[in-house]
């Protein structure tokens, strides 16, 4: 139904004889408007949608009241996009043909060529019905029509209008990922600062950088500060909660910092051996306000400080074994340290206590080859191990230990040979002071074996003089040097050669002295063999001929004096004994004998003298002066020979005490027994004056007698008043004596 150029008329004039239906006034334009689309609605009808009849209708409507520009006639396609822009919808939903089947799609030139028929009053009644409700149904279905979404992702930024980008920001924000988020920020911080709505992009640009950071937070208390502090770096500088987010980053790093060196200080207190230190500070981690240090950094270092404490006690136990510097116990205690692993904190603390104990290994070899075992010294040097670092130190060393299997024993020769090969060694090496040392002490051994050989010949002459030359000659060489012990054994050889060729003549003249036997002539040889002074060879010969010689002198002054002295002794006279025997003074032969001799005879003296004493004592005869007298015959040793006279007189007075006491038995018993007491035990009457004791002290204090019961009392009444008493001694008590036996209280004994 496209439209003719024509005479400006609404309807399209018809193929044909050229006449043309034109607009009427009023009802008719209608009714040519119904006639002219009547057949072809119904004709379409069955076959078309509702959407596709609405569009007709409002098509038609719509056509009718197209204003028509005067002298100008308006194609279909430029009514279609004039009725599009309108009613606000694509131009294509217009083009209801294009969706129509094929069998109900007809030819607009076929359209317009057929002849249009009348139709009838009804139809065009319902037409004029139909009509203009099909438009209004149109109408208020666009009006309900919900606008479309706009294409973010294919919108043209630089000409978009700020709601637009408000818009598209808020639904790639709503995605909450650090791109889209940013892009959200991007696409409205772009706006001016003075645009109508920067309040409400602030807003937003606050809350998606408040987003930004809170996936910075999350990955810091994951322990990914580099991540966190990488999110908020994306944030740009320009945004008005830029200060916010520098805060937020430097209390990051402040956490961070702090935590880090509770770490490391704690890590330092591990390498220091420090365990309680180090737990401290580890539990100052729980106190950090991040989830990762809290936690895992927590039970890491925890887990450590075990470890760390484990590798401790090795370290420790390594220590004390390898302390006493023996071969075995170093080698055990570089096994004990090679167990501490390279992550351990006392790693290093370890390295560094194997090399000082392959150190002590290589002194020990060192030793060895110094002193010509040079193959202990490569056995010992090859039971160093790699992680003492001590390759090149092993190398130096078997180096001088083949140097030293080349030499000869007492051949100056080959010393002078390993000297050349020594000093070849580079002074960069690790031991080249050590090999020096050794090329110096092969030179003072090849001056001492020169010196030794001048010696000898020298001394092999056997003269005195000679024999000091030779070791005037060895003294020149050093205690410290290599041949040091070997030329003091000479020296000691030659200097007792020196002492026997000087001293023997001292020895034969006074040997021919001593020949005289008197005390004048072993004096004078004791004087002779004084000359051999203290130290030299034949000094302890000397010395054991001077106490021969002088105990037999002594032996001849001193005997006339102790043999005088036993003779007053035996003749009783003691004091004089005694006078005689201390002639003899301390430190000669016969001293001791006479000392023994003098206390001896002192004790006999003070044993008559006490026995005398107490014969005097007891002539007074009372108990106190026989207790006296019996202390000083006490006194008497019981080795003395006065001591048989002492018993027999302390019996004698014991027995005198004995009868004193049962002579006062009779009216002082108490008094009796005091005087029993002091007769002494051992003596012959002390048996005697025991049972008297125990009978008196009986006597003095009877044992309580149980008081008799009523019963008792009453029966036994008569027995008691009827009853004699039959001891013959007096009853002394107020209470009649039941018993058969004697009553001894206060009673004299009849048997004394």
């Amino acid at each position: 139904m496209s439209p003719q150029k024509g005479n400006g008329s609404a309807v399209s004039p018809q193929k044909g004889n050229g006449s043309a239906v034109s607009p009427q006034k009023g009802n008719g334009s209608a009714v040519s408007l119904q006639k002219t689309f009547g057949r072809k609605i119904m004709s379409e009808e069955p076959e078309t949608s509702q959407r596709s009849r609405a569009q007709e209708s409002l098509l038609q409507e719509n056509s009718a009241i197209v204003p028509v520009s005067e002298g100008r006639r308006l194609s279909r396609a430029q009514r279609r996009r004039e009725l599009a822009l309108r009613m606000g919808i694509d131009e294509s939903e217009l083009s209801w043909r294009q969706k129509l089947p094929t069998f109900l799609r007809r030819n607009p030139e076929e359209t317009e060529s057929e002849p249009i028929s009348v139709p009838k009053l009804p139809l065009l009644v319902g037409l004029m019905v139909l009509l203009p409700s099909s438009a209004a149904v149109i109408a208020i279905a666009i009006l309900l029509r919900l606008p479309s979404v706009p294409d973010c992702p294919n919108v043209f930024w630089p000409t978009a209008s700020a709601s637009l980008r408000l818009y598209c920001a808020d639904l790639t924000a709503n995605k909450e990922t650090l791109e889209d988020l940013l892009k959200a920020i991007a696409l409205v911080n772009e706006l001016p600062q003075d645009h109508p709505l920067r309040a409400d992009i602030n807003h937003k640009i606050g809350n998606w950088s408040q987003a930004i950071l809170k996936l910075g937070e999350g990955a810091f208390q994951e322990g990914k500060i580099a991540e966190a502090l990488a999110l908020a770096d994306k944030i740009p500088d320009n945004v008005p909660v830029y200060t916010q987010v520098q805060k937020q980053t430097k209390e990051w790093k402040s956490i961070w910092d702090d935590a880090d060196k509770i770490y490391r200080t704690a890590e330092d207190f591990l390498r220091q051996e420090k365990w309680t230190n180090a737990f401290h500070e580890t539990t100052k981690l729980l106190d950090v306000e991040n989830n990762y240090w809290a936690t895992t950094k927590y039970n890491e270092l925890t887990n450590r400080i075990q470890g760390a404490r484990n590798d401790g006690n090795k370290l420790a136990k390594a220590r004390t074994v390898g302390e006493d510097g023996s071969l075995d116990n170093l080698l055990k205690a570089i096994k004990l340290l090679e167990a501490i692993q390279p992550n351990s904190y006392l790693h290093e603390a370890a390295i560094k206590e194997i090399k000082n104990f392959a150190n002590k290994i290589l002194d020990i070899a060192y030793g060895r080859v110094q002193a010509g075992k040079w193959q202990e010294g490569l056995e010992i040097a090859s039971k160093i191990p790699d992680r003492a670092q001590l390759n090149e130190e092993v190398d130096d060393l078997g180096m001088m230990a083949r140097t030293t299997s080349q030499i000869t024993p007492n051949d100056v020769k080959s010393l002078e040979g390993a000297i050349a090969l020594l000093k070849k060694l580079p002074e960069n090496r690790p031991l080249y002071t050590k090999a020096q040392d050794l090329v110096n002490r092969w030179q003072e051994e090849v001056a001492d074996i020169k010196t030794l050989d001048s010696a000898r010949r020298l001394a092999q002459r056997g003269g005195v003089n000679e024999l000091r030359g030779a070791i005037v000659q060895l003294q020149t060489i050093p205690s410290s040097n290599p041949r040091a012990k070997e030329a003091q054994g000479e020296l000691i050889k030659w200097t007792r050669q020196v002492e026997l060729l000087e001293d023997q003549p001292y020895l034969q003249r006074a040997d021919q002295l001593a020949l005289g036997g008197n005390t004048v002539a072993l004096e004078a040889a004791i004087r002779e063999v004084r000359k051999i002074g203290s130290g030299r060879s034949l000094y302890q010969e000397a010395q054991n001929r001077i106490q021969s010689w002088t105990e037999k002198s002594q032996k001849m002054q001193d005997q006339p004096y102790l043999d005088q002295a036993v003779q007053l002794a035996n003749n009783g006279n003691y004091d004089s004994a005694i006078a005689a025997a201390q002639r003899i003074t301390p430190g000669r032969f016969f001293y001791a004998e006479a000392r023994q001799k003098i206390e001896k005879w002192e004790a006999l003296l003070s044993s008559e003298l006490n026995l005398k004493n107490a014969r005097q004592a007891a002539s007074g005869g009372t108990p106190d002066a026989l207790e006296s007298a019996i202390l000083l015959a006490s006194k008497v040793p019981v080795s003395s020979s006065f001591r048989w006279k002492a018993d027999d007189a302390i019996n004698e007075w014991s027995q005198q005490l004995l009868n004193l006491a049962l002579q006062q038995s009779d009216g002082n018993l108490q008094n009796a027994i005091v005087i029993l007491q002091k007769i002494p035990p051992g003596s012959s009457a002390y048996a005697q004056a025991q049972s008297k004791l125990q009978s008196w002290q009986a006597s003095l204090n009877p044992a309580p007698v149980e008081k008799p019961r009523k019963e008792d009392r009453i029966e036994a009444a008569p027995a008691t008043t009827n009853t004699p008493n039959t001891s013959n001694t007096p009853n002394t008590s107020n209470t009649p004596n039941t018993s058969n036996t004697p009553n001894t209280s206060n009673t004299p004994n009849s048997a004394l």
